[in-house]
């Protein structure tokens, strides 16, 4: 696997935003309509290679991104 991690310390995100973060209808995303349609994309995409998209708060604040997709040998 071929991991890659974003993370930010300004915002955690209660449990309800976190179920939801990669659902493409839901509107009041905190990251806008269009980057919830956008992150929605993007976990498709992992999942259609065999990987993962996922979403977690951070113990020090925060959250983070993590994908990983199956890397080529």
């Amino acid at each position: 696997m071929r991991t890659v991690e974003f993370s930010q310390r300004a915002v955690s995100l209660p449990p309800s935003a976190l179920t939801r973060f990669f659902e493409a209808s839901w509107a009041e995303h905190p990251a806008g309509r269009t980057s919830a349609i956008r992150l929605a994309g993007a976990k498709a995409i992992a999942v259609l290679h065999r990987g993962r998209l996922d979403v977690s708060n951070v113990d020090i604040g925060g959250c983070r991104v993590v994908i990983s997709l199956p890397g080529t040998e």
